[in-house]
């Protein structure tokens, strides 16, 4: 039973039963009334009754009124002692779980047993016991993540480095490879570094701006030319099409939506080969804007499609040999900050396409 349920009973108590010691007493009074004229006869009753040690029913009915008060104090009392102690046993047993869970034992399956709010706030203390036993196991994954990801570099990197010391590869041709690789190695670590800050930065709020009213075409322009250069010095080709009318005002955190698209171009890089083409397009219709980033590299396997935003997830082996699974989530978390929404598409051998959708309704004025 609810406890609200059970404090109505109370006060419907507290209410009808002295409304029914009045209705008594009027019945008490109406009977005498009636029967007034019958008066001399009922008074011999009474005497033949208490001569016989005997009260009579006039006793009982003159008392009817004070024994529905003691019946409404006896039901205030017990009613009372009923909710405080259903409420008081189910409230330590939640604080001796709600206790050992914050002490780590994240195993404890809490049941306890009780009125429905105590049962959906069980529900939700144990909802709140799964997210921290998955945040305690993803963050034991995280850091077994890193610790193998940044080793594999660095071996390389020091691996390659005293060979060039003891002389190993003496030939020039030699070095210039071992230097080659140590620059590729040190490039993967700073874009694993760069991960590892964006996602601090997510999770511990310090990105949260204020949005600002931005012209969304000139900005997109202004980062094609950015991002163009960074392809084509990677050895890609790049190529834009903005669809967008000249002045159109969008509510963002410029230096956020930047990272985001960073990240999605850095992914299409990484993930393709040289001479790879890579495309941005961006176009309004529907009352929203949309932004696709679009490459021809392998494409993504359909299975792995619904994780590719996840913290840490890396799909494919070929996508395992770089970075840390966070690229994405940050982007997944900018487009949700702002209230945007993203998609992604892939086939096999043939290309990925991530779509952030910006809706304009808001901005129609």
């Amino acid at each position: 039973m609810k406890i609200k349920t059970q404090f109505h009973l109370l006060v419907a108590g507290i209410v009808i039963l002295p409304v029914l010691a009045f209705i008594g007493n009027a019945i008490y009074v109406r009977f005498f009334s009636v029967f007034g004229e019958y008066r001399e006869e009922i008074g011999e009753f009474i005497e033949t009754l208490r001569s016989a040690g005997m009260t009579g029913p006039p006793v009982i009915i003159r008392l009817f009124p004070f024994i529905f008060i003691v019946i409404v104090i006896l039901f205030v009392v017990f009613m009372s002692m009923f909710i405080a102690r259903s409420i008081t046993r189910s409230v330590a047993l939640l604080e001796d779980a709600t206790r050992r869970i914050s002490e780590g034992e994240l195993d404890l399956d809490v049941d306890i047993k009780g009125s429905n709010e105590i049962t959906s706030l069980v529900k939700s203390l144990n909802k709140m016991r799964y997210a921290l036993k998955e945040d305690v196991h993803r963050r034991s994954r995280f850091i077994m993540g890193i610790t193998h990801d940044l080793k594999t570099p660095l071996a390389l990197i020091k691996g390659y480095a005293e060979a060039i010391g003891d002389g190993v590869t003496e030939d020039a041709v030699a070095r210039s490879e071992a230097v080659e690789i140590i620059n590729a190695k040190a490039d993967q670590l700073e874009v694993m570094i760069d991960d590892l800050l964006n996602f601090v930065r997510m999770e511990t709020g310090e990105w949260r701006e204020q949005l600002k009213e931005i012209n969304i075409t000139e900005y997109i322009n202004n980062l094609v030319k950015i991002l163009s250069i960074d392809v084509e010095l990677l050895h890609h080709k790049f190529i834009s099409d903005i669809q967008l009318p000249e002045i159109l005002h969008i509510p963002m955190e410029e230096k956020l939506v930047q990272r985001a698209f960073e990240n999605l171009i850095n992914n299409a890089i990484r993930y393709t080969p040289h001479d790879s083409v890579i495309e941005l397009t961006a176009l309004a219709k529907n009352n929203a804007v949309e932004i696709s980033i679009n490459d021809n590299g392998p494409g993504i396997d359909a299975e792995a499609l619904p994780h590719v935003f996840e913290m840490f997830y890396r799909g494919s082996p070929s996508r395992r040999e770089q970075g840390m699974g966070l690229g994405l989530a940050v982007v997944k978390w900018v487009v949700d900050y702002h209230g945007w929404s993203i998609a992604v598409s892939a086939e096999k051998n043939k290309g990925t396409s991530f779509t952030i959708t910006i809706p304009l309704i808001q901005n129609a004025a």
